[in-house]
């Protein structure tokens, strides 16, 4: 599921993602999950956690992050996984890619989109501020996402209506910053994503499978574990 699906059943009617996975890997025909292949996999991951091979330290050790001492970091972090979906490129060479030249340096992908950000805060662009962004023109937006190649980042509408919601609703519910959800969801993970696939739409990923509503909620996932790394998992 892409970043601009909408759910037009409203928040609630789907299986949660957790229990969507289990129908869809109970259900399907032609994709099997191998459970003992998830849990050797589990275990890795927790192997490779205990032994500091990943940690939350991983998350700031990226220049083009966020520093958890800059007082906006929430309302940057939450702009970056708003905007998070569809950097893919049929082809590999790097002509054929978006890109975005920060500081002397050619990035793809999600970096391209980091570093776009961050090249338009130090250009005096409030692009993290929904106060901006809630009208923020096509124009402008392209001005921020400026290619260094002829390949310009693709589905700009949907980034732009992407931006357009969200930050009416940062503005008229929510004092005009996402540290004010964060508050509101009282340091629960579970609670914060209800609230970011509830009030924001373009965050809930909701598609039909055999007769039945199931969710994937990717980036309000990833918007949870991006905020946790950023601050040390502590909680702050």
């Amino acid at each position: 599921m892409s970043g601009t699906v909408r759910n037009q059943m409203g928040v609630g009617t789907a299986l949660t993602p957790r229990q969507s996975g289990a129908y869809i890997a109970e259900h399907s025909v032609d994709v099997k999950i191998s459970e003992t292949g998830c849990h050797n996999a589990a275990k890795k991951i927790l192997s490779s956690l205990k032994q500091h091979g990943y940690s939350t330290a991983n998350w700031r050790e990226f220049a083009l992050h966020p520093s958890p001492q800059d007082d906006n970091t929430p309302d940057h972090i939450f702009v970056i996984d708003l905007l998070n979906f569809s950097f893919w490129s049929e082809s590999q060479d790097m002509v054929s890619k978006f890109q975005v030249k920060y500081k002397n340096e050619i990035y793809t992908g999600y970096w391209s989109l980091c570093a776009a950000l961050t090249r338009a805060l130090d250009e005096g662009i409030p692009i993290t501020d929904p106060a901006y962004y809630c009208s923020v023109t096509l124009d402008k937006l392209k001005y921020v996402f400026r290619s260094e190649s002829k390949v310009e980042i693709p589905l700009i509408q949907q980034r732009l209506d992407n931006l357009h919601e969200v930050g009416v609703v940062l503005n008229s519910e929510f004092g005009g910053t996402f540290k004010n959800v964060i508050r509101k969801s009282e340091k629960s993970a579970e609670k914060l994503i209800e609230l970011v696939t509830s009030k924001f739409p373009c965050f809930n990923d909701v598609a039909m499978y055999k007769s039945t509503d199931v969710s994937f909620h990717k980036r309000a996932q990833i918007l949870v574990a991006d905020l946790w790394a950023c601050y040390d998992g502590l909680g702050q």
